[in-house]
């Protein structure tokens, strides 16, 4: 995990047996999250133990060969492999698809869907601003009493649908 991008790339092209030069092969480091724990065993204690979770971008082929076997090596590790999907999401508006940095929208709340921080909010009931639109604008009729942050939100999952369309991994597995 301290290794630079590209030498942790490399790594795991040779622990893996996956040819690099081969085309179509294209393997990025998207984010590293790094987990130092001290060891709790007595044997061991005041030693550190590394550790993380490291988010790569594959091309269609290594993602097929990664998730089939269901791990890969990384230096004396093996990883568990499994499928990771990201909607771009607002800090602002708590719209999907762009960021705050970006966003011309007013100041949402996430969890009653006023128009303030959420840290300012009083409201007891709970109203989802992405469902809210759904309903207004498409004329559905679908859930809005939940947070815009729940995972169990329907414009959520729709939107984590169409990013798993979007990839085209779902023929894959």
């Amino acid at each position: 995990m301290n290794l630079k991008d590209e030498n942790l790339i490399d790594t795991i092209l040779k622990q893996n047996e996956i040819n690099g030069r081969e085309e179509g092969v294209y393997i990025k480091v998207v984010k590293k999250i790094n987990k130092e724990n001290k060891e709790d065993n007595p044997q061991t204690r005041g030693k550190r133990r590394q550790g993380g979770s490291l988010i790569l971008e594959v091309d269609k082929r290594t993602h097929e060969r990664m998730i089939r076997q269901e791990k890969i090596n990384i230096g004396w590790r093996k990883c568990l492999v499994f499928d990771y999907y990201n909607v771009k999401r607002c800090f602002k508006c708590w719209g999907y698809y762009h960021i705050a940095k970006y966003c011309t929208r007013q100041d949402t709340c996430y969890k009653c869907a006023g128009n303030h921080k959420a840290n300012d909010c009083t409201a007891t009931k709970k109203r989802c601003i992405n469902c809210m639109y759904k309903n207004k604008t498409y004329n559905v009729k679908i859930n809005d009493e939940h947070e815009s942050v729940s995972v169990e939100c329907p414009a959520y999952i729709r939107a984590l649908e169409e990013e798993k369309k979007r990839t085209d991994w779902e023929s894959a597995t």
